[in-house]
């Protein structure tokens, strides 16, 4: 009798688990086609009215994606002659949408709301941190907001004096070349003069020593990032940090830091002992363009004067990188 009965409430409860678990498969299998498959859906619908290249199931565009940065831009170039002013990529399963007119992207450039960076725009993390380029919300805003007056036209009038120095160099060099030539190798290393003369207060006449360490790793960092982007298989940190590409970029970006911190050292030195020398305690930059300026300012000096507005070390760095970033 206890037997039979032990039977019976087992049976039940036997035939009762693989039904929970169906019903759990089931209704898992619904909340999933329900968030992920129809929103897929319909954003894959939307994107297919934009034109571009054939595209392949799950792999996208990435066979065609295989070159280099000039490869990669002469691509982009085909594309445009080829499908018109805005035209999309898949890379993978994302798709890039790129854009050529001015009005097209004026929407998005002057919109304070869609600050969002992709997905991809974390690759920048370990070289610039979450500065001005690659953060959102509210350290964008507040960042934008401690920033702007950085970039007001006088100052950049006043830059302009400063550059003029790069461009005759760089004038003078393109004047000893012959035959055909790249122009862009030598307008990248006059713009690093430019940015290291404005923006960090220091000359560094890259244009003559195109060797140094500085400029080799911004220029194969530069690369690993294109090359990261158009290949999905390096995008999950995972797989990138134990690749080849990864290791290099982790010794490119030690490079970079140490470049920009002992150039945030000296300034800052320099800085304090130009205060002690005119008595103040206080670091003290005069405006630019006043006449009590004796010293051109650069942007790193900004940044340091902020830090009475908030702006720690850590964030003073992640900006002079942002603006050491813009050449490459």
């Amino acid at each position: 009798m206890v037997l039979a009965m032990a039977v019976s409430a087992v049976v039940p409860a036997s035939i009762a688990l693989p039904s929970l678990v169906g019903l759990l498969l089931v209704l898992a299998a619904v909340l999933l086609v329900q968030r992920v498959v129809l929103p897929r859906r319909r954003f894959t619908l939307a994107m297919a009215r934009v034109p571009g290249p054939p595209a392949l199931p799950v792999l996208g565009n990435s066979l065609i994606l295989t070159g280099g940065q000039d490869e990669f831009f002469r691509l982009l170039k085909d594309c445009a002659r080829e499908y018109g002013e805005m035209f999309v990529i898949w890379v993978g399963l994302r798709p890039f949408v790129f854009v050529q007119s001015a009005e097209a992207c004026q929407p998005l450039l002057n919109s304070s709301q869609h600050i969002d960076k992709s997905y991809e725009y974390r690759f920048l993390n370990d070289w610039v941190g979450t500065g001005l380029i690659t953060s959102s919300g509210s350290k964008w805003h507040n960042r934008r907001k401690l920033l702007t007056p950085s970039f007001h036209n006088k100052v950049m009038e006043d830059f302009a004096l400063t550059s003029q120095t790069s461009v005759n160099t760089f004038i003078e060099i393109l004047g000893k070349q012959q035959g055909v030539f790249d122009v862009l190798p030598f307008a990248k290393l006059c713009t690093l003069d430019i940015i290291c003369d404005t923006v960090m207060g220091h000359h560094m006449d890259f244009q003559r020593n195109s060797n140094a360490d500085y400029v080799e790793a911004i220029a194969e960092i530069s690369g690993i990032m294109q090359r990261r982007f158009i290949t999905p298989w390096l995008k999950p940190d995972s797989l990138f940090n134990i690749s080849p590409l990864g290791m290099k970029q982790r010794k490119c970006v030690k490079t970079i830091h140490k470049y920009v911190d002992n150039i945030i050292e000296m300034r800052e030195k320099e800085l304090q002992k130009r205060a002690h020398m005119n008595g103040n305690v206080d670091i003290g930059c005069e405006p630019l363009g006043s006449k009590a300026s004796k010293h051109r300012i650069a942007l790193l000096d900004l940044l340091l004067e902020m830090r009475k507005d908030g702006l720690s070390d850590e964030d003073i760095r992640e900006e002079a990188n942002t603006f050491m970033f813009a050449h490459a």
